[in-house]
C-alpha cells in the first residue's frame, strides 16, 4: 500500500511538472500602458493587441439617438481633507455627457459634459443638502420657497397624530451645473488613449485643463453594445473665499476628478 502511495506521489509531481513546463502566458489586452496577463497550458503565447485599433469605432450621442449615456455612468471626485490629511470623497447622482468619437480621425472628436453639484453624494448625510457644507462649498445658491407638512401618530395617543412641517427648497439653476466642454480639435493622442484641452466651468469661472481619456472596450451582442471610456481631470481648489475654485474648509488641495462614461445601444 505504502508502494503505491510512492508510485502516484511521483506520478502527480511529474504530470505536474510537464504541465508547468507548458504553461503559458496569454495577453488579454492593453490599457494604459499595461497588460492584464493569464496563464494556459500547452498552447503558445497569445496577443490581442490595444482594444483601441484606429478606425474600429465612430460614434455620435451628439445626433445618433440609438445612442444613449448609460445610468450606471459615474462621475467622482476626490481630494485631501483639510489639505493635507485623510481623503474626502463623492460622486454625483445627475451627470450627462455628448461625446463624438471617431479613433480614425481624433481631430473631428469632442465632448460636452455637466454634473448637478447639488446631486452630489458623499456618503455623509451630515454635509449634504440645504444649509450644509457641501451645497455652501460648491457655491450652489438655494432659498426656500414654501414648506411641506406630514403627519406622524401620535405614540401617547394613539387616536391622535403630529403635525411636522418642514421646509421647501429651490435651488438656483444657474448655480448648480459644472461643465466640461472639449471642442473638435482640442482633442489629440496621448499614450494609449487621448487628452483634450477642455474648458472647465465652476463656480461661474472657465479655465482650460488637459483631461485624460481611454476608450476602453465596447461589449455586448448585437442585441446591445456597451461602449466604455474612463477619464479623469485635476484642479486646484482655492484656499479661502475669494478664490474662484474654493470648496470650502474641508478642500483646500488638489481635486481629482474622475470620469466613466458608459454609452449603450437602445
Amino acid at each position: 500500500m505504502k508502494t503505491m502511495k510512492t508510485i502516484l506521489a511521483i506520478f502527480l509531481l511529474a504530470v505536474t511538472a510537464n504541465i508547468g513546463l507548458a504553461q503559458k502566458n496569454i495577453i488579454l489586452h492593453q490599457n494604459n500602458g499595461a497588460d492584464y496577463k493569464t496563464q494556459t497550458y500547452s498552447v503558445d503565447s497569445i496577443t490581442f493587441g490595444d482594444f483601441a485599433t484606429p478606425g474600429t469605432l465612430a460614434f455620435d450621442s451628439y445626433s445618433d439617438t440609438s445612442i444613449v449615456y448609460e445610468a450606471h455612468s459615474k462621475v467622482r471626485w476626490e481630494a485631501a481633507y483639510k489639505g493635507d490629511y485623510m481623503d474626502i470623497a463623492g460622486g454625483f447622482d445627475k451627470s450627462d455627457i455628448d461625446l463624438l468619437f471617431d479613433e480614425a480621425n481624433h481631430a473631428n472628436m469632442k465632448f460636452d459634459g455637466k454634473v448637478q453639484l447639488s446631486t452630489t453624494n458623499t456618503f455623509e448625510p451630515g454635509r449634504e443638502g440645504f444649509g450644509h457644507c457641501v451645497w455652501t462649498s460648491m457655491g450652489v445658491v438655494s432659498t426656500q420657497t414654501g414648506t411641506d407638512s406630514t403627519y406622524r401618530i401620535n405614540a401617547a395617543q394613539p387616536t391622535g397624530y403630529d403635525t411636522i412641517t418642514a421646509p421647501i427648497y429651490t435651488v438656483e439653476d444657474s448655480t448648480d451645473w459644472a461643465t466640461l466642454v472639449a471642442a473638435p480639435g482640442s482633442i489629440t493622442r496621448y499614450g494609449d488613449g487621448y487628452v483634450a484641452q477642455a474648458d472647465f466651468t465652476y463656480r461661474g469661472v472657465t479655465t482650460t485643463i488637459p483631461v485624460y481619456f481611454t476608450y476602453l472596450y465596447t461589449r455586448g451582442t448585437a442585441a446591445k453594445w456597451y461602449y466604455c471610456f474612463k477619464g479623469n481631470f485635476e484642479f486646484l481648489a482655492g484656499a479661502t473665499a475669494s478664490d474662484p475654485y474654493y470648496c470650502g474648509s474641508s478642500i483646500k488641495s488638489i481635486v481629482r476628478v474622475t470620469l466613466n462614461f458608459q454609452f449603450t445601444d437602445i
